[in-house]
């Protein structure tokens, strides 16, 4: 029964990410064969994992059978993760040597992760001292907690990594940085991506897209950006205001024409409105 409930939830997961995936311009015969090929042998591992479980010997523990089991599949559900990122997004920035990158999106994690760590610690020493003669009751628990908080919160710190990684990456590599008044964050533009109002948006990524690029060349100028972005199943429009400093309107020359280069497919129109006061 576990294996049938293991393989329609990975399958539900497949169907849903495979729709959003089709619409992606990242999508290519390529990638959508290697991905489905790390999607298939993850799946294999995990069932292979499972009727482990279900066909354990008499002497062994089911719990603790299942609990380890359980740190198998989180793992191979981070690895697929990591894959599966590496094979639609391609590889992570690379910070410049001798650098750092911040944490400022791992940060957020921290708290998460440790209170997942203390829980599940907490756990497995009342299953040791406190009933050692009956501990299936915390040892289930510790197998829910590892398996739902350690697949979601390590899926994430993949995500929040790469995009540290990608912030860094970006403020040495980028095509424009504009400044502001005091107290308002800088904007960096580069080849992958907008880091503005300390937010990072990649161009084109598995889980957004640019869309549209536009100018507003009434002051106060502005460069409009919309973005296609999935949330689960589903997707939505959203748009980004990025204001341009007085005195860098030459830098949209720059920036119509690697946005054109780079991305053929998103509609990059930055005078439009001039073309339509001349009309």
């Amino acid at each position: 029964m576990l294996q049938i409930i293991l393989a329609l939830f990975m399958l539900t997961i497949a169907i849903y990410a495979w729709k959003a995936w089709r619409r992606n311009p990242l999508c290519s015969l390529k990638s959508t064969v290697k991905a489905w090929t790390v999607f298939l042998l993850g799946l294999a591992l995990a069932i292979g994992l499972v009727l482990l479980v279900m066909n354990h010997l008499p002497s062994q523990s089911p719990l603790v059978l299942t609990l380890c089991c359980m740190a198998f599949i989180v793992a191979i559900t981070l690895g697929l993760c990591a894959a599966s990122l590496r094979i639609t997004d391609g590889p992570p920035g690379k910070a410049p040597p001798g650098t750092k990158p911040a944490d400022s999106y791992r940060r957020k994690l921290y708290p998460w992760l440790l209170g997942t760590g203390i829980v599940l610690l907490l756990l497995l020493a009342w299953a040791a001292l406190v009933v050692p003669l009956s501990p299936e009751f915390p040892l289930a628990l510790a197998a829910l907690v590892l398996g739902i908080g350690g697949a979601a919160l390590g899926s994430l710190y993949i995500k929040a990594r790469r995009t540290d990684y990608a912030i860094a990456a970006l403020m040495t590599n980028f095509w424009v940085h504009w400044q502001y008044a005091s107290g308002q964050s800088d904007a960096w533009l580069g080849p992958n991506g907008l880091l503005y109002g300390g937010e990072y948006t990649p161009w084109l990524a598995s889980g957004n897209y640019l869309m549209n690029a536009r100018a507003e060349l009434v002051p106060p100028l502005f460069l409009v950006l919309t973005f296609e972005k999935y949330y689960g199943r589903e997707s939505a429009p959203v748009t980004i205001r990025v204001l341009i400093p007085e005195g860098r309107e030459s830098d949209m020359e720059l920036l119509e024409r690697k946005l054109r280069t780079q991305y053929p497919k998103a509609h990059i129109h930055f005078h439009k409105e001039e073309e339509n006061e001349k009309n």
